[in-house]
């Protein structure tokens, strides 16, 4: 009895140097796992289930989180620069000071996300759902939120500079300080 309690709480307090799935870990359960700066680099997590896990300052750099689920992780000052986040769930996630530059967000679930001084400089945000996200002084400069909704959504202090937001909802959403200039802001949905 008291194994199986052992064997239950491995996976919240285990820091593994390096998963034993790597490099092909698509669609393993990972749930509540701490990966605090792991090496994942080019890691395939194609499906895989993150629910609640700790990635703090994890590099997660060109990783393949493709329908990956996310809700609720931990990825505060994360490194995912060029990695695939299509269609990942990351509903609730704490990416403050997480580095997305160039990531591939296209689809992605950020509802209720925290992006606070996240760098998602070039990121590729067409179809992302941010609803209520928090993107307080986060750098969206040349970033593409075409058809994006980020209804209710925190954007003071943004970065937008030279960004696409072609057709994104922008209803109801605080934008105190943001920096649009040279952003393309045809037929986006504003607030009254």
């Amino acid at each position: 009895m008291f194994v199986a309690f052992l064997s239950f709480l491995q996976p919240l307090f285990t820091v593994p140097a390096m998963l034993a799935c790597t490099p092909q870990c698509a669609q393993v359960d990972l749930r509540q796992y701490n990966l605090q700066q792991a090496n994942l680099r080019s890691v395939d997590l194609y499906q895989a289930d993150l629910r609640g896990s700790d990635l703090h300052e994890a590099k997660l750099i060109y990783a393949n989180l493709r329908s990956a689920n996310l809700r609720a992780a931990i990825l505060y000052s994360a490194d995912l620069t060029a990695a695939v986040l299509t269609t990942a769930d990351l509903r609730g996630a704490d990416l403050r000071n997480a580095r997305l530059r160039f990531a591939d967000l296209r689809g992605a679930d950020l509802r209720g996300a925290d992006l606070t001084h996240a760098d998602l400089r070039g990121a590729k945000l067409n179809g992302a759902r941010l609803d209520r996200a928090v993107l307080v002084t986060t750098s969206l400069s040349e970033a593409d939120l075409s058809d994006a909704i980020l209804h209710r959504a925190d954007l003071r202090n943004a970065d937008l500079r030279r960004a696409v937001l072609r057709n994104a909802d922008l209803r109801m959403t605080l934008l105190g300080g943001i920096q649009l200039d040279g952003a393309d802001i045809n037929d986006v949905l504003w607030s009254r």
